[in-house]
């Protein structure tokens, strides 16, 4: 069984305004938005889902018994800084208050029908934050996306 790597099959848009079906972006939809693939580095892109239990022990028993309860997702994306500023897509793109939807085709890194994706439909940008100075490192930065709809992972 061949199982599928991130390296070079990932793909990441940032669509400006939410794809006509939420969960079922269109080719020309995704082609339409801002490739920021490039800019993200390897371990760059982070979904946060958590999810939340909810306790259902009595004070009869000594295991606390659990059922699944609310989920979310705290989407945050890494990208690099480029020298020629020109050239910072995702910097120009990732601004404070910019709202917009987030597709990440994660089966093969193409935008052709049928991909499958994970789409956030309607996120907003948070301050995006510069990263810590280091030895032998790529200048970076951070963006929190708020998720305001329930993203797909479908």
């Amino acid at each position: 069984m061949a199982r599928l790597v991130f390296d070079s099959n990932y793909l990441v848009a940032w669509l400006d305004t939410a794809p006509a079906d939420a969960y079922a972006p269109t080719v020309a939809e995704i082609t339409a938005g801002t490739d920021i693939t490039a800019f993200i580095p390897k371990d760059g892109f982070k979904p946060g889902v958590s999810n939340n239990r909810v306790s259902g022990g009595s004070l009869e028993d000594l295991f606390m018994d659990e059922s699944m309860g609310t989920w979310s997702s705290q989407l945050s994306v890494d990208y690099y800084l480029d020298k020629v500023t020109a050239d910072n897509t995702a910097d120009s793109t990732f601004v404070r208050g910019a709202t917009g939807a987030i597709v990440a085709i994660w089966d093969g890194g193409g935008n052709a029908a049928n991909s499958k994706c994970y789409v956030w439909p309607d996120v907003e940008c948070g301050e995006p934050i510069p990263a810590d100075t280091a030895e032998n490192a790529h200048q970076k930065k951070t963006v929190e996306l708020a998720v305001r709809v329930q993203p797909d992972f479908h």
